[in-house]
């Protein structure tokens, strides 16, 4: 498993990319491929996300409410760069 700058530009493009499609990223898959917590990367960039009312979380999918899609941007680049511990 690749560590660093690689592996974290990695998370980061994944999750962007995911959130900007109308099913969103979900959490299980972020896990499985990377080995690693999602809240453990991206735990404040998700708290953010859902307290401004951008992103929700069901069934284990997180994406962004659709009536927050034309803010999307807003939520997406709390995702650029993962956190190194939240």
């Amino acid at each position: 498993m690749r560590e660093g700058p690689d592996r974290a530009r990695e998370m980061a493009e994944t999750a962007f990319l995911a959130l900007r499609l109308r099913q969103g990223l979900e959490i299980a898959s972020f896990e499985r491929r990377f080995g690693v917590d999602i809240r453990r990367v991206f735990g404040r960039a998700i708290e953010e996300t859902m307290a401004l009312g951008l992103t929700e979380q069901a069934a284990g999918w997180l994406r962004v409410r659709d009536d927050a899609v034309l803010l999307g941007d807003e939520a997406f680049m709390r995702f650029l760069e993962p956190a190194k511990d939240d």
